[in-house]
């Protein structure tokens, strides 16, 4: 099959199912800026042409059913910005990668979840290698994550981190750089323990971390989504101003804390399937804003 694109710049497929294979041939501009073929039901190896683009920027490679590894060339992508080979469990991408394979300097966005790929990634050196880096996905994609806790180089500007079952042996002090940091998710990993780490980064909007242990931090005002077990602490004069509070689906005993009943803004509050006994807490009729 032989395809002829020779003035396109963006060329999207995305979800529309175009055939089980890509063609054998595409005759694409050296020009192209933008490839998405997501979600096309494609399967099979990638070949090679894909990677002799200069110009290209962005290469979606999303909930396909691709096999093999990720080929060398794709350092021949120096310009790629955003890169998506992940977001469902189709992708079958496989074999032991080292991000030192490949030189990508320009890279923003890295998505590599739910592959079956193998080796371990040091996150420290990772960010040091990839300086642009804002969003970063590897949840469930068969890597084992260390960390070293140096002081290596993280973009200010980074947003989003997940790295869902990876094996994560410690909490990564490296988000504390991370000023503009959005959605943190840790959750399936084997971290033990709770320490400060929370006041320092208080400010999360969405912290997603189950299967850790250790006593529940009363730091965590201005988070909405934190998964944990142990009890519910007091909360104090600090969290007036909480809106929301999510701790569902957890593993959490005890009470409510009636300390809670000091959030009069608190409009959302989801506590339910946990372990939490007690009687019905009366005073949460009381507050004003509550849904």
């Amino acid at each position: 099959m032989f395809l002829n694109f020779t003035n396109l710049e963006e060329l999207s497929l995305a979800f529309a199912q175009i055939s089980s294979v890509l063609p054998t041939s595409l005759n694409i501009s050296s020009s192209l800026k933008l490839l998405n073929l997501a979600e096309t039901g494609l399967q099979g190896k990638l070949p090679h042409y894909i990677f002799n683009l200069p110009s290209l920027k962005t290469l979606d490679l999303g909930n396909n059913y691709f096999t093999g590894n990720i080929p060398s060339e794709i350092s021949l992508l120096p310009k790629l910005v955003n890169l998506s080979i992940g977001f469902s469990d189709d992708n079958m991408f496989s074999g032991n990668v080292r991000f030192d394979s490949f030189s990508l300097p320009s890279l923003e966005e890295l998505n590599l979840s739910f592959n079956n790929f193998s080796g371990e990634w040091e996150l420290d050196t990772f960010f040091s290698s990839f300086r642009n880096l804002e969003y970063l996905e590897l949840s469930y994609s068969g890597f084992s994550i260390t960390i070293i806790n140096g002081n290596h180089y993280i973009n200010p500007g980074f947003e989003y981190l997940g790295l869902t079952s990876c094996k994560l042996k410690g909490f990564p002090y490296l988000v504390r750089a991370m000023k503009q940091l959005k959605i943190l998710d840790l959750s399936s990993n084997e971290i033990h323990g709770i320490r400060h780490w929370a006041k320092e980064i208080g400010a999360l909007p969405q912290l997603q971390w189950h299967g850790l242990r250790g006593p529940f931090p009363p730091s965590i005002c201005n988070m909405n989504q934190l998964r944990f077990q142990g009890t519910i602490p007091s909360l104090y004069f600090d969290c007036e101003w909480l809106t929301g509070l999510s701790l569902k689906g957890n593993q959490l005993e005890g009470e409510v804390p009636s300390s809670l009943s000091k959030c009069i803004y608190l409009s959302v509050l989801d506590l339910g399937n946990n372990h939490l006994n007690g009687t019905f807490p009366g005073w949460l009729g009381d507050l004003p804003n509550l849904i």
